[in-house]
């Protein structure tokens, strides 16, 4: 989970749509628009939000707020949700089908659950459990030890990040096997490179070898550049 900009604006057809009065005209509002998708997929480099695997056509709108029902940190269902969030630009993400459908869903606990209010439709005292890539940097909640998530420890960012590893499952062993596929390539690259300037320092005017010793440096600034597939993991080691 990487910090998302998003550097592209709503586009028109989104600010068009009605605001639902409540949770019953959710459903009518379409949010769900190709150029939406594309949009939200641009700002995010084409990855999911939550676990920067790569999107493809088949995959989610995410509401961050859960616009039809949410469950608690005590793990309760509740409705109504944020349903006047439904078509709001700060609300929305592209997730992949998996961290949507399948773990995150309608959970969205609270630090202190007494803060929501969704009958006066306030969020101005809430403090999500869940990290938002949109408001904050996730790398204060969430590290890495190689290709495995781990909540920061220190600055009381602990549970936050451990809610949101648990939520997302964001250790679940397909995904980590993705991103120890990436770790390992990019630790071969890390070993070439320290060979590469070794054997620089021994001939320091050949061509070749400054050659090798750049392109070592691009591939490895490819492993950590935002678009690239599992940047936090590589960014955010402990």
């Amino acid at each position: 989970m990487i910090k998302i900009d998003k550097t592209y604006p709503a586009p028109d057809y989104l600010k068009s749509l009605p605001v639902p009065a409540d949770e019953n005209e959710v459903d009518k509002c379409r949010y769900n628009h190709p150029l939406v998708k594309s949009i939200l997929k641009s700002n995010q480099h084409g990855k999911c939000c939550y676990c920067e695997t790569y999107l493809n056509k088949y995959d989610d709108i995410e509401h961050f707020r859960p616009k039809k029902g949410y469950i608690d940190r005590r793990g309760i269902m509740h409705k109504p949700g944020y349903y006047w969030l439904t078509a709001e630009w700060s609300n929305l993400l592209m997730s992949c089908k998996t961290c949507n459908s399948s773990h995150k869903k309608n959970h969205f606990g609270l630090v202190d659950e007494r803060s929501r209010d969704i009958s006066h439709k306030d969020i101005s005292r809430e403090m999500p459990l869940l990290v938002n890539p949109l408001t904050e940097d996730p790398g204060m909640h969430i590290r890495f030890r190689r290709h495995c998530a781990v909540e920061v420890a220190c600055g009381g960012n602990a549970e936050r990040g451990r809610y949101t590893i648990s939520i997302l499952q964001l250790n679940r062993p397909g995904l980590r096997w993705m991103r120890r596929k990436v770790w390992e390539q990019y630790l071969i690259m890390v070993e070439q490179l320290h060979m590469a300037e070794e054997l620089l320092s021994r001939i320091p005017d050949d061509s070749d070898v400054i050659q090798l010793v750049d392109t070592c440096r691009k591939a490895i600034r490819g492993f950590q550049s935002v678009r690239a597939q599992y940047s936090g993991m590589i960014n955010r080691q402990f």
